[in-house]
C-alpha cells in the first residue's frame, strides 16, 4: 500500500539518492532545509512509502506569502516525470489547503503534464563532465588547445588551499556579479547559512598566485551523491590574465578524477554567453534540463505565458547586440 508522508530524517532521504543515477546536491535534505532558512520557506520533504519502504521523494518548498510551491528553488533540479505521477494528488491537496496560485518544478526529464493543467515550459541546459573510470588524460583530450595551453602555463603557478574565507569569497563575488551587471545578487548570509547547513558537503577552496599576496581566485563546490557540482568558481579580475579561471576549472574537474567520482556538474548555461564557452572548452557535454510551471488561476497563468515570451525575445536581442 502507498503512503505518501514527511521524511522526518535526513540520512534516510540522502541514502535514498545512492541507487539514483543522477542526483544533485539541490536535491538533498541539507540544501532544501538552507533555501528555506534563508528565504523564510516551509522545507516539506515528501515521502512515498510501500510497504514501509522508502521509494520515491519529492521536496517542497512552500511560499505561503507568495502563494508558491517549489520542486527545488532557484532554477535547481527538484524531480522527474515518475515523481510527479506518484505525488500529483498529494501536491493537489497542499495547494487546495493554501490557495496556492503556481507549482515551479525543475526536471532532467520531460514531464507528462495532464492536458487540463495549464503550465508554462521554457527549456535550459546544464554542462555535464562524466568522468566515471576515466583518468586525467582520456578527460584531458577533449579540452579545447587554448585551454590545454592554458593549464600547462599555468597549473603548477597557483596554491590551493581548503577554505571558508567568506569574507573573501564574498568581496569577489559581489565584485564578478556588478561586472556581468547580474539581476540577482546573494547576501552573504545566504553562504553564510549554506556554509552551516551543508558543511558535510563542501568542499572549498582558494587560489594563491606564487610570489602574490592576494588571493586569485575561489572555488565553492558540493560534493552529494558521487557528482561535483560547481556551485560559485569566482575568480579575482587582476589575475585574468594569469588564467585563473582556467586553473579554477582545471583543477576542480581533476579534483573530482582523483576523488573517483561519476560526473562533474559545471552548472547550467546559456548557448552563447562566455561562461557556456569556458565550460565548452574543457570538454562539457550540453545537457538538456526543464523548467516547468503549474497554475491555478488565469491571471498568474497570462503573466507567465507574457514572462516567457519578453524572456525569450530580450535574449535573443541579448544575444544579437553582443
Amino acid at each position: 500500500m502507498l503512503e505518501i508522508k514527511k521524511v522526518l530524517n535526513a540520512q534516510e532521504w540522502d541514502n535514498f539518492f545512492s541507487s539514483q543515477k543522477y542526483c544533485i546536491y539541490s536535491q538533498s535534505y541539507c540544501w532544501n532545509e538552507a533555501l528555506a532558512e534563508i528565504y523564510n520557506l516551509e522545507f516539506m520533504p515528501l515521502g512515498a512509502y510501500e510497504n514501509n519502504q522508502l521509494i520515491s521523494v519529492f521536496p517542497i518548498l512552500l511560499d505561503k506569502v507568495k502563494k508558491e510551491m517549489h520542486s527545488s528553488y532557484l532554477d535547481q533540479i527538484g524531480i522527474n516525470n515518475d515523481n510527479w505521477q506518484l505525488f500529483k494528488d498529494y501536491l493537489f491537496n497542499i495547494v487546495n489547503k493554501y490557495k496556492i496560485h503556481s507549482i515551479k518544478i525543475n526536471s532532467l526529464k520531460p514531464i507528462n503534464f495532464e492536458s487540463n493543467l495549464k503550465l508554462t515550459k521554457k527549456d535550459g541546459i546544464y554542462l555535464i563532465i562524466d568522468i566515471k573510470n576515466k583518468n586525467y588524460d582520456e578527460i584531458s583530450k577533449n579540452f579545447s588547445k587554448m585551454k590545454k595551453r592554458n593549464v600547462k602555463n599555468y597549473k603548477d603557478k597557483y596554491f590551493i588551499n581548503k577554505s571558508n574565507d567568506l569574507d573573501f569569497f564574498y568581496t569577489i563575488y559581489l565584485s564578478t556579479m556588478k561586472r556581468r551587471k547580474a539581476r540577482k545578487i546573494f547576501s552573504k548570509r545566504h553562504f553564510e547559512i549554506i556554509l552551516n547547513k551543508c558543511k558535510p558537503y563542501l568542499m572549498c577552496e582558494d587560489y594563491l598566485l606564487e610570489n602574490e599576496k592576494i588571493k586569485a581566485g575561489f572555488s565553492f563546490n558540493i560534493v552529494f551523491n558521487k557528482i561535483l557540482s560547481s556551485y560559485f568558481l569566482i575568480s579575482n579580475f587582476i589575475f585574468f590574465k594569469k588564467r585563473i579561471s582556467d586553473i579554477i576549472y582545471y583543477h576542480t574537474i581533476k579534483k573530482a578524477i582523483d576523488l573517483k567520482l561519476d560526473i562533474v556538474n559545471l552548472g547550467p548555461s546559456a548557448k552563447g554567453d562566455g561562461a557556456y564557452e569556458m565550460k565548452k572548452g574543457f570538454g562539457a557535454k550540453d545537457y538538456p534540463v526543464y523548467y516547468y510551471v503549474v497554475y491555478f488561476n488565469n491571471y498568474d497563468y497570462s503573466c507567465g505565458i507574457i514572462k516567457n515570451f519578453l524572456i525569450k525575445k530580450l535574449s535573443k536581442l541579448y544575444y544579437k547586440l553582443k
